[in-house]
């Protein structure tokens, strides 16, 4: 997608428990051994608060650095993602993931320094009549593109998982600024209680909109869910991940779970295979 080596940053948020530490070191063992051209790519780590000194060292040992951060939002940790945009690093991109996610190959063609990126997700908990009167709470002008949601027939305004989302470092500080805003508005309005676990996502929409930042949907390739079906009209049993999405679908033994659909599966068996050698 671009003519010379972009400088990328790749990085997550986790916590301090056993399930983001799977989470955090299986992301980024994934990375290093899927990643393609990616696979040498900085790579950070925030945790919340505090790190296991073993996981740590893990880390550590395949190159990726850790920075303990506090929580963005006392009470709504969603809100922590946004302590991966607070980088000194010197970056072109940087890719903000969430850590429930493993790496199946070489996306780095996919990545752009012109436009923030993402996917559309599998639900939307909104109506478009609801989309229309939040943009009016804030005076900003509903956009016109509409995106096909991945678990339904329904279309939705730019409206993104916040899992897997590009950010050129031109556009990071205004996306920081105004998402931040937006995200403290939503929890402090009562109408949008019942959304609260999406407040991040709905703020992004909001912050994007209001930025006027360019932006760029992702295909299904890059933020692959598999914890529901895939609608039919996205030919999900011939798609060929680059990232797989796989929420809390993991075995007691700490396999990522199969799907029913057999390219990603040929994905996620070599995944287990790489990360439970001796299960194989």
């Amino acid at each position: 997608m671009e003519s010379n080596p972009l400088k990328i940053i790749i990085s997550c948020v986790g916590e301090n428990t056993d399930k983001f530490n799977f989470r955090v070191l299986t992301l980024f063992k994934t990375l290093r051994k899927f990643g393609g051209k990616l696979a040498e790519a900085t790579a950070i780590a925030n945790f919340v608060r505090s790190v296991d000194p073993a996981v740590e060292a893990a880390l550590n040992d395949i190159g990726v650095k850790v920075r303990i951060v506090e929580p963005f939002i006392e009470d709504y940790p969603y809100a922590n993602k946004l302590r991966m945009l607070e980088m000194d690093e010197e970056y072109d991109v940087l890719l903000a993931l969430d850590c429930d996610l493993v790496i199946a190959r070489d996306f780095s063609d996919e990545i752009s320094s012109q436009y923030i990126q993402a996917c559309p997700p599998y639900t939307d908990p909104l109506t478009i009549e609801q989309w229309e009167s939040l943009f009016a709470d804030f005076n900003l002008i509903l956009p016109d593109e509409r995106y096909e949601l991945f678990g339904s027939d329904r279309k939705t305004i730019p409206y993104f998982n916040s899992g897997v989302v590009s950010i050129p470092k031109a556009y990071n500080e205004r996306l920081l600024s105004s998402w931040q805003k937006y995200i403290k508005k939503l929890l402090n309005m009562k109408k949008m209680s019942r959304v609260r676990t999406f407040t991040d996502q709905i703020a992004l929409s909001l912050a994007l909109a209001d930025e006027k930042i360019p932006f760029k949907a992702y295909s299904i390739e890059m933020n692959f869910p598999i914890h529901n079906k895939i609608h039919p009209k996205f030919l999900p049993e011939k798609t060929n991940p680059y990232i797989i999405h796989y929420h809390n679908r993991v075995s007691k033994n700490w396999n990522i779970k199969k799907t029913g659909y057999n390219k990603t599966n040929k994905h996620i068996g070599k995944i287990n295979s790489f990360l439970n050698p001796e299960q194989s």
